[in-house]
């Protein structure tokens, strides 16, 4: 599986896409994301049962962290964690 990388920096209202490449059959996509003030486990991105994530823009805090669980019938797989850093 190739995975987003582990952080990434962007500009305050500037837009980016994480991706997740994976092998197999009838593969679903989760993504999720924790803002740096949840003491909760992850939140469930709704809608996203894609390889891509378009995140960032004015209302995302910088130090929110985004995983992607890959999942089949066989199985599932998380990704590590990419730390979206906002200037």
């Amino acid at each position: 599986m190739r995975q987003p990388p582990s952080s990434v920096t962007i500009s305050r209202g500037q837009i980016i896409t994480l991706s997740v490449t994976a092998t197999g059959s009838l593969l679903h996509y989760q993504w999720f994301e924790q803002f740096p003030t949840d003491s909760a486990p992850h939140s469930v991105v709704n809608g996203t049962d894609t390889t891509t994530l378009t995140v960032g823009g004015n209302d995302t805090p910088s130090g929110t962290i985004y995983t992607c669980r890959v999942f089949n019938g066989c199985g599932s797989v998380t990704t590590s964690p990419t730390v979206l850093n906002i200037q």
